[in-house]
């Protein structure tokens, strides 16, 4: 399994996801996928790449990030300094976002790189 970091990404409007990156996305997505499959805290939903996802916007966006993302609080951040996630690669187009990690209080723990 291939492990990368992604950050949570916003239009600053409606629109939310999660920033692949360019360097992530040249190493571990095929340009022939139309879609990919994203598991996050046990839920599975499928995921279409955009048109620009290959040319200047390497983000995914759906529904149910933009919803995961206000649950656990990582909707909004300091200019600059969005909350980061570890996705792993499971088998050819399906990913898998295994942090934020709960602790034993229940508080949902992410990291921001500065």
């Amino acid at each position: 399994m291939d492990k990368f970091t992604v950050s949570a990404w916003s239009n600053g409007k409606v629109a939310c996801g999660l920033r692949i990156g360019k360097p992530n996305r040249e190493l571990f997505f095929l340009r022939e996928w139309r879609q990919i499959f994203l598991e996050v805290e046990g839920l599975l939903f499928e995921v279409c790449l955009s048109p620009g996802f290959w040319d200047r916007c390497p983000e995914i966006r759906h529904d149910q990030i933009r919803n995961w993302l206000i649950r656990i609080g990582a909707d909004s951040w300091e200019k600059g300094c969005p909350p980061h996630f570890d996705a792993v690669r499971i088998k050819d187009n399906k990913f898998r976002i295994e942090n934020p990690v709960r602790d034993v209080g229940g508080v949902i723990k992410f990291y921001f790189h500065r």
